[in-house]
């Protein structure tokens, strides 16, 4: 019985539908929901049961969807791309925001009710749970869908996503704001309906996270591998980085894919490797002890003793990494140096090779700006050694990637 944990944070829950889509991809079922905010209103489509539907809603969906106002000047405010034209509107828009109590997100409280379906919702066995704050009594309140007045879901859905900038949420005379400002990822409500096998995706949303007693517990945490971007930035860009994202992410964890951005399904053998960075070139290993402040050295000793470690350094590896590690690694930094796009599976071989086939491979800006005659002992400083990270990278790379 495999339970569902989904982090609040705004349009970070774009996140959310890619590893839904995913978990439905891997044939693991969920038999309840559990989250705040964003996570529990994409949680009440997942109780829906209806992907399809979220999925075209995450995908077309626009600042208008969520707030009333001036939809190209939402957008030019979210991507701060602003004329001296548009501060007039923005002034407008401020006292009218100040006047009104916050943001009107009555498009947002349509969508749901137009598209959520309580009756189907209510007809499952599925455990749903979220958590909202009522300003009026001082009190966190943990919801389960048992508990919400019929007719009522999308207005307590509501109350748990209404974020301090929006106008506030009445119920019943009370008020409420954002869960977020109890329990952002409320693992809690699940296990107290006897959930033993978690699936927590946490969104790098902003917001308080109760703890909990993981004993007994088996918890799988799924973190997104790049920034989802701001708590609002509705643009379809960032929207659909994140869907995929997510996407990749959760197959990543489930499948035991390798990389740290690219998602790589099959990685050759260490010797492979240990071969490879063995043949590099004696006339290009003296520069690069000469770039890292090096002397009297084999090449061989060189290679493995001082610039395969700084390698670790640079690419953030553990000193554990093995060498077919490192070399993805440094393969991961080509492609995103030329623009690869990560989202879709590859093999470390095809991924090299795209790298190998951009023309000309990278640009390394100022590579022969580096100072020669810095004292071998200033070459070991970190801010040295970041100045000259790209220098180092691009040249190793150029050597592992030689036919």
């Amino acid at each position: 019985m495999a339970g569902l944990v989904l982090e609040g944070g705004g349009a970070k829950g774009s996140y959310h539908v890619g590893v839904w889509k995913a978990l439905r991809e891997l044939g693991i079922d969920i038999e309840g929901v559990a989250g705040t905010s964003i996570g529990a209103i994409n949680g009440a489509y997942i109780i829906q049961d209806d992907f399809d539907l979220a999925w075209e809603i995450w995908y077309n969906m626009k600042p208008t969807h969520v707030f009333k106002g001036d939809e190209k000047l939402m957008d030019k405010i979210i991507r701060m791309d602003l004329e001296t034209g548009d501060f007039n509107k923005i002034h407008a828009s401020l006292k009218r925001f100040i006047s009104e109590g916050g943001l009107d997100i009555t498009p947002l409280r349509k969508l749901l009710k137009d598209t959520l379906k309580e009756d189907v919702i209510r007809g499952t066995d599925k455990v749903f749970g979220f958590v909202t704050v009522s300003l009026t009594d001082f009190k966190p309140l943990d919801v389960y869908l048992s508990e919400i007045p019929e007719g009522m879901l999308a207005e307590y859905l509501m109350a748990s996503a209404n974020l301090p900038v929006f106008q506030l949420e009445r119920i019943d005379g009370k008020l409420y704001i954002d869960g977020g400002f109890y329990d952002n990822l409320p693992v809690r409500l699940l296990k107290q309906k006897g959930f033993k096998e978690l699936i927590c995706v946490e969104s790098q949303g902003i917001g308080v996270k109760q703890k909990f007693d993981e004993t007994g517990l088996n918890l799988t945490r799924l973190y997104p591998s790049g920034d989802l971007g701001k708590t609002l930035e509705v643009l379809p860009e960032t929207l659909h980085r994140n869907m995929k994202m997510g996407y990749y992410d959760t197959l990543k964890h489930y499948r035991g894919y390798h990389g740290k951005l690219f998602y790589v399904d099959h990685l050759r053998e260490n010797g492979y490797y240990i071969q490879r960075f063995s043949q590099m070139d004696d006339a290009v290993l003296a520069k690069l002890a000469a770039l890292i402040g090096i002397k009297d050295k084999s090449p061989q000793r060189l290679l493995f003793e001082d610039v395969i470690p700084k390698l670790c350094e640079l690419l953030k590896l553990p000193a554990a990494a093995t060498y077919a590690e490192i070399a993805l690694a440094l393969i991961e930094y080509g492609a995103e140096k030329v623009g690869i796009d990560r989202f879709r599976i590859t093999s470390d071989d095809m991924l090299a090779r795209e790298v190998l086939s951009s023309d000309p491979l990278i640009q390394v800006e100022d590579r022969k700006k580096i100072p020669g005659w810095l004292p071998d002992v200033l070459k070991s400083n970190g801010l040295y050694l970041n100045t000259i990270k790209d220098q180092l990278l691009v040249t190793v790379l150029e050597e592992l990637l030689k036919a």
